[in-house]
């Protein structure tokens, strides 16, 4: 049997909510998706790469929407976890300027020192629909991933 996750992420990746706003937050997707396997807020020192795990379809440039080399794009990922920073990098096909968490992943996906994650939850339409909720509490604007293990 495979597993479903739903990681929110801020969309800003150094963002780390207070603790009293974590504990809301795990507080209120519990009330939000009773019955869901585990629940819980991960932080690091070190930015990290949240994936969609099967559910990758593709990663193109936000600007010319051309596709993005997978052997590119793990060089860069490679270089991020070195420096431990994201900053803008030229892109192999129209040059411009963008960090890898701007570029378009589909599904989504992005780089944060901040998550909560929700292991299989009963009814996973619950993190659309009461994203806004989360965010007010979190105090950030949240990516959601959903990963498919």
């Amino acid at each position: 049997m495979s597993d479903s996750l739903i990681t929110f992420i801020p969309q800003e990746p150094e963002f780390v909510p207070a603790v009293q706003a974590q504990q809301l937050g795990i507080s209120l997707v519990k009330r939000l998706s009773p019955g869901a396997e585990a629940i819980r807020v991960e932080c690091t020192d070190k930015l990290r790469l949240i994936d969609c795990g099967e559910n990758f379809e593709r990663i193109a440039c936000p600007l010319c929407d051309r596709n993005i080399e997978l052997s590119w794009w793990n060089e860069q990922v490679n270089q991020v976890m070195s420096r431990n920073s994201l900053v803008p990098t030229t892109l192999p096909c129209c040059g411009t300027a963008k960090s890898l968490h701007e570029l378009t992943y589909e599904w989504p996906q992005g780089f944060a020192r901040f998550s909560l994650e929700v292991m299989n939850p009963p009814n996973p339409d619950f993190a659309e629909t009461h994203v806004g909720e989360l965010e007010r509490v979190l105090g950030c604007d949240l990516r959601v991933i959903y990963t498919h293990i």
